[in-house]
C-alpha cells in the first residue's frame, strides 16, 4: 500500500503526540551510544542532501564505512572535494543531450541487428523476453558505460543455429555479468 501522508507526517504526529512537541528532528542513540538524528521536515532533509559539496566546508558528514566496504571508493562514498571531482568527471555523460545523441544512434543499430535475427528463425519460436534482454542489456551497456555486454551476439548465435531451442539464450544478462569474472584460459 502506497503511503499518502506528506512526508513524515505519520512520525511527526507520534512524535507530538508522546511528546506534546512539534520538532523538526528526533535525536536518539542507537547500539553503543552511537549518535542519530531522525530528520522529519523535508526542507531540511533537501538542505542535507544538496550541500553544495567542495564549495563550502563539508556541512553534513555522512556515515559510509559500510558501503564503502562493500563497494569501494566511488561516487556514493566520497565526500567533499574527491566527491566534486567525481561527479564533474562523469556528469557530462549523463547529460540529455549526451544521452539522446547516443540513444539516437545506438537503438536503430541494435534494433536492426535484432529484426535480422528474428527474419532469419525461419518461423521457428522465438523467445521474446530474452531477446529484448539482451537488446536492453547492450543499449544500456553502450550508452550509459560504452562497454559491449555481447548480448546480441547470443542471439546471433541462436539464429545461425537451425532448428534449435530458445533456451541458449536464456540468460543473456547472467551470462554477461558474470563475463568480467571468468578466468582467461
Amino acid at each position: 500500500e502506497i503511503r499518502k501522508e506528506p512526508f513524515m507526517q505519520p512520525e511527526m504526529a507520534w512524535i507530538q503526540n508522546i511528546t506534546g512537541w512539534n520538532v523538526p528532528f528526533v535525536h536518539y542513540s542507537i547500539l553503543f551510544g552511537m549518535p542519530r538524528i531522525l530528520v522529519l521536515d523535508k526542507d531540511i532533509v533537501k538542505q542535507v542532501l544538496m550541500a553544495p559539496y567542495g564549495k563550502q566546508p563539508l556541512r553534513f558528514k555522512r556515515s559510509n564505512k559500510f558501503l564503502e566496504n562493500v563497494i569501494g571508493r566511488g561516487l556514493l562514498t566520497l565526500e567533499a572535494e574527491d566527491w566534486m571531482r567525481h561527479r564533474q568527471i562523469i556528469q557530462p555523460a549523463f547529460l540529455a543531450n549526451s544521452l539522446k545523441e547516443a540513444l539516437s544512434t545506438t537503438v536503430p543499430q541494435l534494433t536492426h541487428r535484432l529484426i535480422g535475427c528474428w527474419k532469419q528463425s525461419e518461423e521457428r519460436e522465438i523467445d521474446v523476453s530474452s531477446h529484448l534482454s539482451a537488446l536492453t542489456l547492450d543499449i544500456i551497456g553502450q550508452v550509459a558505460f560504452s562497454f559491449d555486454f555481447k548480448g546480441m551476439n547470443n542471439v546471433e548465435r541462436w539464429a545461425q543455429r537451425k532448428g534449435e531451442s530458445t533456451s541458449d539464450v536464456d540468460g543473456a544478462f547472467v551470462q554477461a555479468i558474470r563475463r568480467p569474472f571468468r578466468q582467461s584460459v
